[in-house]
Formats: C-alpha cells, structure tokens, sequence
C-alpha cells in the first residue's frame, strides 16, 4: 500500500476550520479514489499535526491525483488550508510503503 504523509503547524484557533477542510477534501477525493485517512494531533505540541492517506498502490494515487488537482473546489480548499497553516514553508510531505504483518 502507498502512504502520503504530511505534516504541518495549524493554529489552535483554526482547528475546527481545519476540520471542516479535510471533510470536504475527503468528500472530493471519494469521487475518484478509494483511500482511508487519518489526521494526528501532537500531545505536546497541540499545533502539529500529521496527516496520513493510505492508497491501493502508488500508480492508482497518481492517476486519480491529476483529476482531483483540476477539481476548482480542491484548489479552493487548498488555498484555505494554506491561509490556516502556520508556516507554509514547514509543511513536510513523504511517500511511504505500508506492510500488514
């Protein structure tokens, strides 16, 4: 299974924003994959978060993304994410592999 990671800042006072933003991200990549995501908040620091997205396979995430991208709704929601992220320039993204034992 292929995993997307991020992880970024979000202010205290824009969590439920934030919230409200990966439910309606969810809705949209539904429409053209089928994925399972997790959202991690830090019990230290209550501003980090980590989000995880598991896949089929690295090749079925590639070609549904570009679909996904052209959505004018996602770029919308997008933007909105960014106005509520900390600092843009810490947001970290990584590609994994899963393994089921």
């Amino acid at each position: 299974m292929f995993v997307k990671m991020y992880q970024y800042h979000i202010s205290l006072d824009k969590v439920d924003e934030y919230l409200y933003i990966q439910q309606q991200a969810k809705r949209l990549y539904n429409k053209y994959i089928r994925y399972q995501s997790t959202h991690l908040n830090s019990n230290k620091d209550r501003t980090k978060w980590i989000e995880l997205s598991i896949y089929e396979s690295e090749e079925v995430y590639q070609s549904s993304i570009t679909f996904i991208n052209q959505e004018k709704e996602i770029q919308s929601l997008y933007r909105q994410f960014e106005s509520i992220v900390i600092d843009r320039s810490e947001i970290k993204e990584e590609d994994f592999t899963k393994y089921q034992l």
